[in-house]
């Protein structure tokens, strides 16, 4: 009984560190977030990455100034980061977050990130939407696995970001029907309409800020 104890344990561990890894999406969100975040310096996010050590300091240093910038890009707190694609071959993965900010979901952002199985854990790539610097090696038909994930993301790139800000015109409309009462606008005074449109726009509610811009404008 103390043998299959032990065994059920091990087994219990195995599958706790496996599940850690979690998917590739996961990993991409994960790695979006800790560049978005303040937690971990650029330097620390570059070291948990797929980046070669072979990588020279000038590049090293561009990727991490490429990094600097996306951190202020991606505004903790006001950037919803979510994976909306997809695509695994083995050992290699592309998947796209998307990267939204609150209240206005027309400057929405796709990014890709790559990314690749290391004992049982995926590491993202540094450089977005590329393998580059990532020691791929030098076999003609992994690279062409990595060249086809990283053609997939670019092209999917530019038809998600188009999906999505269709979306979100979409939901704009609808949300536009019941975003502010009538009676507000018909039967309310020019003081209580003012300062209803300086409440919405504090809230950051677009579609109450252009239903009420329309009322104005006689629409």
């Amino acid at each position: 009984m103390r043998v299959a104890a032990v065994i059920g344990v091990l087994l219990q561990a195995s599958l706790v560190v496996s599940g850690a890894a979690g998917t590739p999406g996961e990993a991409a969100v994960s790695f979006l977030g800790e560049v978005q975040g303040a937690g971990e310096s650029i330097e620390e996010v570059l070291k948990a990455s797929l980046l070669s050590p072979y990588c020279g300091e000038v590049k090293r240093e561009w990727i991490g100034d490429r990094l600097q910038q996306l951190r202020k890009e991606l505004r903790e707190g006001e950037v919803e980061l979510k994976e909306i694609g997809r695509r695994e071959d083995g050992e290699y993965a592309a998947v796209l977050v998307s990267a939204t900010p609150e209240g206005d979901p027309f400057q929405v952002e796709v990014h890709g990130v790559g990314l690749r199985r290391e004992g049982g854990q995926w590491k993202a790539a540094p450089v977005l939407g590329s393998f580059v610097n990532t020691n791929v090696g030098y076999d003609k038909v992994v690279r062409e696995r990595v060249s086809g994930l990283e053609t997939w993301m670019g092209e999917q790139r530019v038809l998600r970001v188009r999906d999505l800000y269709q979306e979100a015109v979409v939901a704009l409309e609808k949300r536009m029907k019941t975003a502010v009462p009538a009676e507000k606008l018909e039967g309310g005074s020019a003081v209580e309409v003012v300062r209803g449109f300086l409440d919405v726009c504090r809230k950051r509610d677009l579609a109450a800020v252009l239903v009420y811009l329309g009322a104005d404008s006689g629409r």
